[in-house]
């Protein structure tokens, strides 16, 4: 899932073909979306009244900014990194009060147990597919979506902000105050904890090491 790729490529694609001109934009064009930007709100707040005001808060601004949309980018496009700001403010102001632990922690433990004292892995993971195809199944998806929901809550939401709103390194590292080699391991550790977790719903299986 590289983070290059636009955001609603990386979540449920269904965008209308074709987005309306700023003059166009009324507030039922904008509600269409709702589902959508919920979705993600879910996935990366994990508190659903959180999830709820904090997209409530996008489309009150994005129909009080509506003339700034220029239709360079698609109309979900335009919401989704409205909503990326609004979450990073709230994650700003979570992380401040609960600080990303650098270590230690009930699943850093469970992280631990997959790799024995030379730090390779106890069971070698499999290769799960073709990345591409696995895409397009509805029920790998839905796997990866229950997965990340089942990692620790600030790792999750890193992740999150990696892998669906596409930010990079110095990115995360400027919004939430955090350092580089912080971001790296907890990247590191969510996506063996992914993968781990995918093994084990059926898609790859790990091999004896």
């Amino acid at each position: 899932m590289p983070a290059s790729a636009p955001a609603e490529a990386r979540m449920e694609t269904g965008d209308p073909p074709a987005s309306p001109s700023s003059a166009a934009i009324d507030f039922p064009t904008l509600a269409a979306h709702r589902a959508y930007l919920l979705k993600i709100a879910r996935l990366e707040l994990r508190d659903e009244h959180l999830a709820e005001d904090a997209v409530s808060d996008v489309l009150t601004q994005a129909y009080e900014r509506r003339a700034s949309f220029a239709g360079r980018a698609s109309l979900r496009t335009w919401l989704t990194a409205i909503l990326k700001n609004r979450i990073v403010d709230l994650l700003r102001k979570q992380w401040r009060e609960e600080p990303l632990p650098e270590t230690g922690e009930h699943a850093d433990q469970e992280f631990d147990r997959l790799f024995d004292a030379s730090g390779h892995y106890l069971q070698q993971p499999a290769d799960a597919g073709n990345p591409a195809e696995l895409a397009q199944q509805d029920a790998f998806l839905v796997a990866v979506q229950r997965c990340v929901d089942k990692l620790p809550k600030r790792i999750g939401q890193l992740f999150v902000l990696r892998e669906v709103f596409g930010s990079d390194t110095d990115e995360l590292c400027k919004d939430l105050q955090i350092t580089p080699s912080n971001v790296w391991v907890q990247l590191y550790r969510a996506r063996m904890m992914l993968r781990t977790c995918l093994e084990n719903v059926g898609f790859g299986r790990a091999q004896p090491g």
